[in-house]
């Protein structure tokens, strides 16, 4: 038996089949929907069964990280803030771990609106991090130098959806002291491939030439909300997430993975140490009297590691 037998309705695009079988007879496709999935050549495939003991899809286990606190917060720097999706948390754990030596796995958007996860070891390129990207990360190129990571005595952080954090957690296959893992409040992930036809259709359609910028979460019209941004060499778009096709059926649920609409890490287990999302209604919910048209952020400390880290920043 071999990863092949994995139904792809359950498979979550985590790629660390790929990366454990040894003897790279699996490999990255993408399907007629867009997203990423494993291939694998029967040919030359040995029936290890190494793909399905590192498969998160065939192997999920409950992880036993439920919140030990909950807090509601955000970072004190305006400028930052405003660059950030909600309170800006996720760049302050970010800025901890280079402060102190680490390094940080995270999803940037390139100048050709791919969204990818890299390794970033300085300061300069951690704005990159910063706002939401709302499809798939390509995970693949990382999962090589994470484990490189994890075997020094340096801080690595692994921003990610729980699904993706699982794939590295079950990469890996034991625990490390210096892996801090940051797992998102997700809301499903649309694919690669309807994002790539969707920024070509919007470059026509604004005819303005090549987006340079797109940021889903622009806080610059009415503060912390849906609000996206485009910009290209001429000109900036900015408006409602309903008023655009890709981002409204984003909203409503309308193109994530299969995989999305069963997803078993969707409750209160979490996969990381500190899970971040939007804390939407915290004014009404916790009587919270803080400032909140920036942005709020809700952190969940589930690990002791988790919770000094936040008591740190």
């Amino acid at each position: 038996m071999n990863i092949s037998k994995v139904s792809t309705t359950l498979c979550t695009g985590c790629m660390a089949c790929v990366y454990s079988c040894p003897i790279n007879c699996i490999t990255i496709n993408i399907n007629d929907e867009g997203f990423y999935f494993p291939s694998i050549d029967i040919d030359k495939c040995v029936d290890c069964e190494r793909c399905l003991t590192k498969c998160g899809a065939n192997r999920v286990q409950n992880v036993n990280r439920k919140p030990l606190t909950v807090l509601s917060a955000y970072r004190l720097n305006s400028k930052l803030i405003m660059r950030s999706s909600s309170g800006g948390i996720a760049s302050l754990i970010a800025e901890w771990v280079l402060t102190n030596g680490g390094v940080i796995y995270g999803a940037i958007m390139d100048s050709n609106m791919y969204v990818k996860h890299c390794r970033i070891n300085s300061f300069d390129n951690i704005d990159a991090l910063r706002g939401s990207k709302y499809v798939q990360s390509d995970f693949s190129l990382v999962y090589k130098t994470i484990i490189k990571d994890c075997e020094s005595e340096k801080w690595v952080a692994v921003f990610g959806t729980p699904c993706q954090l699982y794939g590295v957690q079950q990469y890996l296959g034991k625990y490390y002291d210096n892996l801090i893992l940051i797992d998102l409040i997700c809301h499903g992930v649309p694919s690669p491939g309807l994002f790539d036809k969707y920024i070509d259709w919007k470059e026509k359609t604004m005819g303005d030439g090549k987006i340079m910028d797109y940021r889903f979460r622009d806080k610059g019209l009415y503060g912390w909300d849906t609000v996206y941004k485009i910009s290209t060499s001429n000109r900036v778009e900015t408006a409602e997430a309903t008023q655009d096709p890709y981002y409204f059926a984003f909203i409503y649920a309308k193109t994530y993975r299969e995989c999305c609409y069963k997803c078993c890490f969707s409750n209160i287990d979490r996969v990381g140490d500190v899970t971040l999302g939007d804390f939407w209604g915290v004014e009404e919910d916790l009587n919270y009297n803080g400032n909140i048209a920036q942005g709020v952020s809700a952190v969940l400390c589930n690990t002791e590691t988790g919770r000094k880290i936040i008591e740190n920043i």
